[in-house]
C-alpha cells in the first residue's frame, strides 16, 4: 500500500496597497489579510494539517503570511525556507514540482507559499480546470497515494480540496 504525500499550496494573504509606488515584493499584508491568515492557520491546525516543510516566496507578504499561519501550526523555524524562484506569477508548475521532488521522503507534507498566477496555473492543472480562481490566503490541499515525492505529478493527484478565508468568515 502506498504512503500519502500532501501538498498545501497557499497563496499569500491579501496585501496592502497603502504605500503608493512601493516595490511589489515589499508590500505587506492588509488588515483583512492578517485576519484571513489567522482563520486559515486555525483551520489547518484543526484539520491536523501541519506541514513538515515550508517553501515560501521571498516577498514580504508571503513571509508575513507564513508568520501568522505559524502562530497556529508551530512549524520549527529551520523547516521554513525562502526562495526567490517562488516569487513568480507565471509558473506552470515546474518549479513547484521540482521542490516536491527534492523533498526527503521521510517528510509526508509540504506547504508551498506563492503568488496568484502561478498558484492558479497549478490548481487549474491539478483539478482539470475545475478551479478557475485562487483567492488570497486560499489553500489547495492535494493528496497523493505514493511512496516517494519523485512520483508526484500534477496529473496524478488522488484527491484535493480548497479552503478559502471567505468560507470561514
Amino acid at each position: 500500500m502506498a504512503a500519502e504525500k500532501i501538498m498545501l499550496l497557499v497563496r499569500h494573504a491579501k496585501s496592502s496597497h497603502d504605500i503608493p509606488y512601493l516595490e511589489d515584493k515589499l508590500r505587506t499584508l492588509a488588515d483583512r489579510g492578517k485576519a484571513d491568515a489567522q482563520l486559515i492557520g486555525a483551520r489547518l491546525r484543526s484539520l491536523q494539517l501541519v506541514p513538515n516543510l515550508v517553501y515560501s516566496s521571498t516577498a514580504v507578504r508571503t513571509k508575513a503570511t507564513i508568520t501568522i499561519l505559524n502562530q497556529h501550526l508551530i512549524i520549527p523555524e529551520g523547516s521554513i525556507t525562502y526562495h526567490d524562484d517562488l516569487y513568480t506569477f507565471h509558473d506552470t508548475g515546474d518549479t513547484y514540482v521540482n521542490y516536491l521532488h527534492k523533498t526527503s521522503n521521510d517528510k509526508s507534507s509540504v506547504m508551498i507559499l506563492s503568488h496568484n498566477g502561478s498558484c492558479l496555473n497549478v490548481a487549474y492543472q491539478i483539478t482539470d480546470g475545475e478551479i478557475s480562481s485562487f483567492p488570497t490566503c486560499a489553500v489547495l490541499i492535494c493528496r497523493w497515494q505514493v511512496q516517494e515525492w519523485s512520483e508526484v505529478r500534477l496529473d496524478n493527484v488522488s484527491s484535493y480540496q480548497m479552503i478559502t478565508p471567505k468560507e470561514l468568515r
